[in-house]
């Protein structure tokens, strides 16, 4: 990479790292890195910080970021936003600010062509004549990014993408209801018929009829999500649940009654899948390793409100006396998972990563591709987040997407954990942030040694907006989903609470 650095002496580039969700990992990633400095983390300011790192969304952050372009008001309107709206912070700025320090005057060139250690990223770019890289920002958190990490609002994305596509991707959503007014909404009716079916036997008579329930918004960690068998169970939940939650939404959903066990047990499969916009331009990446997270109870259909048994969340389990008796922090890794496969299903030849991860990765490329115009629709200069996927499989091999979460746990939980979170982190940060803040001339004075950015980039390239983006978007206007301004105002589903003693 040839990049035009300051023939004067450089100015570190500065980062605002909040507390919370393991951020240390984050410090300490930017520590290898000489070229960065702290802001501290208890007050900041806006106009000298590069790189915000926050656990959750912060308003005030992405509307300091400028935007690149003018935005078109059919384009807000998709993602739910009134354009009449628009306010200072949302002003398109020029791609060549003057520079009035002297120290700085040569900016720095990101060519088409350059050769990246990533996956790609600078191919996003233009030939244009950037800033110097200390006028830049960059945030980890996108706008809009509700559209991926509520569920309300990804299942209504993906079923618009899916029918005027003609993807398969619902046929590995569970069948899911939207409740949206109670016990009077249509969806409810359709619901109850469903259940009826069950109930009577019109079904293939291979399923109990049990069904789990979830707010639509705000229910990581396992809050607020039960599972029933009984219709009337139901009902009364909702409407109590309702009337404590000032008139929530529910997501109605047919629960796996034949999920894969590990032995015995229940388990889901984390998988991450960082997204990029830089100039605009939506990138997508799936990070090839992952974990599945066990349940501490034999699987047992006998009884749904005992949520050891159901539900896999970390949070959940936790509570467990035997949380971590079977696997440390209730973790395996893909390998290790391999191996059970081998031994449990000698006669099936399953290769988990070439049969199963293959088809996660898919989903997850769909699920970018039915919002990719919502995440950053101000076209906000850079950004970026990394998503938690959470997928089952049956008994049948299977696969599901359950719920994709914003600021997916960063524990350290575990040894193999230990290993996956922070390599993640580091290739993160070698895609998304690397690019945009690259090192000056490596200055005799530092004995640090300097990043190998030889060693392979385990995020591989799922979706780019410069190759599909124009085809899709004319597909998406024909099946508009309609959101409320109450969807995109409400608090973030977080699946970590922040905690201010790290």
């Amino acid at each position: 990479v040839t990049v035009s650095t300051p023939e004067s002496p450089f100015m570190s580039y500065k980062y605002f790292v909040y507390k919370g969700n393991n951020s240390i990992l984050i410090k300490n990633a930017l520590k290898m890195r000489w070229w960065w400095s702290s802001c501290g983390t208890s007050s900041v300011q806006p106009e000298i910080v590069n790189f915000y790192w926050t656990p959750w969304k912060n308003s005030l952050i992405t509307d300091s970021l400028p935007t690149i372009t003018s935005v078109a008001d059919d384009d807000l309107r998709a993602a739910g936003i009134d354009p009449s709206v628009l306010g200072n912070s949302v002003q398109p700025v020029s791609l060549r600010e003057s520079n009035t320090n002297g120290s700085l005057n040569k900016e720095t060139k990101l060519k088409k062509n350059f050769k990246v250690w990533s996956t790609g990223l600078l191919n996003q770019m233009t030939d244009k004549n950037f800033s110097s890289s200390h006028k830049m920002k960059v945030a980890n958190h996108f706008e809009f990014h509700q559209h991926l990490s509520k569920k309300k609002l990804l299942f209504l994305n993906l079923r618009a993408y899916s029918e005027c596509t003609s993807s398969e991707c619902m046929n590995n959503i569970p069948k899911t209801y939207l409740i949206q007014k109670g016990l009077e909404d249509d969806q409810y009716h359709l619901f109850t018929q469903e259940f009826e079916r069950y109930a009577s036997g019109q079904t293939d008579g291979r399923h109990r009829n049990i069904w789990i329930v979830k707010p639509a918004e705000n229910s990581n960690r396992g809050v607020g999500i039960r599972v029933f068998d009984q219709i009337r169970e139901i009902s009364d939940w909702i409407t109590k649940q309702r009337a404590n939650l000032n008139g929530k939404k529910f997501i109605v959903q047919k629960y796996i009654e034949n999920p894969l066990l590990y032995r015995g047990r229940k388990f889901d499969v984390r998988c991450f899948v960082l997204v990029t916009s830089v100039h605009g331009n939506i990138q997508a990446y799936w990070y090839k390793d992952g974990y599945l997270r066990t349940s501490s109870k034999e699987f047992s259909l006998g009884s749904t409100s005992n949520r050891l048994i159901h539900l896999t969340n970390d949070a959940v389990q936790k509570k467990a006396d035997d949380y971590g008796k079977f696997e440390p922090g209730n973790k395996l890794s893909y390998s290790e998972f391999q191996k059970y496969l081998d031994s449990a299903y000698p006669g099936r030849n399953i290769n988990f990563t070439e049969s199963i991860v293959t088809q996660f990765k898919l989903l997850a490329s769909h699920s970018v591709r039915s919002t990719f115009a919502k995440l950053n629709p101000y076209k906000r200069m850079n950004c970026f987040e990394v998503f938690g996927y959470d997928f089952m499989i049956d008994e049948q091999f299977k696969p599901y997407l359950i719920e994709v979460n914003t600021n997916p746990c960063l524990e350290l939980s575990s040894a193999y954990l230990a290993h996956l979170i922070p390599a993640m982190l580091e290739n993160t940060l070698r895609i998304a942030v690397d690019p945009l803040f690259p090192p000056p001339r490596w200055p005799p004075n530092k004995r640090q040694t300097p990043i190998d950015y030889s060693i392979d980039n385990k995020f591989e390239s799922i979706f780019n907006q410069i190759n599909e983006g124009e085809n899709l978007l004319t597909l998406l206007k024909t099946r508009k989903v309609m959101v409320c301004q109450e969807d995109l105002n409400e608090s973030d589903e977080e699946e970590t609470v922040p905690t201010p003693d790290e």
